[in-house]
């Protein structure tokens, strides 16, 4: 039998994401927009999945221009424009994180409280990944004031 090895030093690092679609987006409301390429830029904006309860099951696939390393994310959880809306938001506790490759890991997010809201975290995987996106579902939620579960930003590393 034969095994097949392969040649990642030809990939590049994966540095943005090209494209976000997501299960569900809560509707516009007054001059706000939840859609899922918002997660590309730390601009203050957020994508927030729309299914009745807590989003749990909701996903958002971040796609790469071609197949790249990934080594990790980097990511801000939550709303985290304002402190009133990071706390009135409900935050992810868990994702499963897919790759184009088949490959999965199930990660627990820290959920910080809203004066430290804006913190990136970094998720290291032990394993650079050949991908050409990334797919994460929500598994658990830590509950806000209301049903709405929102993402600030994801970038890959």
């Amino acid at each position: 039998t034969a095994e097949v090895e392969y040649e990642t030093a030809e990939l590049e690092d994966a540095t943005y994401f090209s494209k976000a679609t997501a299960s569900s987006v809560l509707p516009n409301e007054l001059q706000y927009n939840y859609k899922a390429s918002n997660v590309l830029n730390d601009d203050g904006t957020c994508w927030c999945e729309n299914s009745s309860g807590y989003g749990v099951g909701e996903w958002i696939k971040l796609e790469l221009p071609y197949v790249q390393r990934v080594n990790g994310l980097e990511l801000i959880n939550g709303y985290a424009g304002t402190e009133k809306q990071y706390n009135y938001n409900s935050k992810i506790s868990e994702v499963l994180i897919e790759f184009s490759n088949g490959q999965s890991l199930t990660v627990d997010l820290v959920v910080f409280d809203a004066s430290q809201r804006k913190s990136v975290q970094f998720i290291n995987f032990s394993q650079p990944v050949e991908t050409s996106y990334v797919k994460i579902t929500i598994k658990g939620v830590d509950k806000g004031d209301c049903e709405d579960t929102c993402l600030t930003y994801v970038a890959p590393y």
